[in-house]
């Protein structure tokens, strides 16, 4: 209802973190249940979910969900065309590599892009992603959504910003 009324038309959810005590297959099911009754809201309110997996080997140690696999599997689970995967390829960079792959296998149910550099999380061209290859290969699939820069600036912002743009044009 807040991101109705506060005109927000997406909204990031987490899954948290793993649970002393519970198998990784109740907490899966807790996940799942917590989405499909978080969609429902969703849906009444007019608003996307973006399910995000994160990194557990840098930034965030212990979180459940940190596979785009299985975060894409969670979204088809749930049925709601208003639960969607936010890709962050700084995070599944981290976790698994082979974004190109990840993202044309799940991109049924990508919703929303995030990229920084890895490592350090700065500006895109000092990390060991190529990102020109990566925004060419999500054109190429026929995206036509968000693709967010997510980084801590390591120069001004609006140099930072001008050459990061310059960088993702390069052929």
């Amino acid at each position: 209802e807040f991101c109705r009324a506060a005109d927000i038309a997406a909204a990031i959810v987490c899954t948290g973190n793993l649970v002393a005590g519970l198998s990784r297959h109740q907490m899966r099911q807790n996940v799942l249940d917590g989405l499909k009754a978080t969609a429902e809201l969703a849906e009444k309110n007019g608003v996307t979910l973006l399910l995000e997996p994160l990194n557990d080997k840098i930034d965030h140690p212990g979180c459940f969900l940190t596979g785009s696999d299985e975060g894409a599997a969670l979204c088809r689970e749930v049925g709601s065309t208003r639960m969607k995967l936010l890709f962050d390829c700084y995070h599944m960079q981290i976790m698994e590599g082979d974004l190109c792959g990840n993202l044309r296998r799940n991109l049924d149910v990508i919703g929303h892009f995030h990229s920084a550099g890895h490592p350090g999380r700065h500006e895109l061209w000092l990390g060991e992603t190529n990102y020109p290859v990566v925004v060419r290969e999500i054109e190429k699939a026929g995206y036509a959504g968000i693709f967010a820069f997510e980084y801590h600036p390591t120069l001004p912002p609006g140099e930072s910003l001008k050459r990061t743009l310059d960088y993702l044009r390069k052929s």
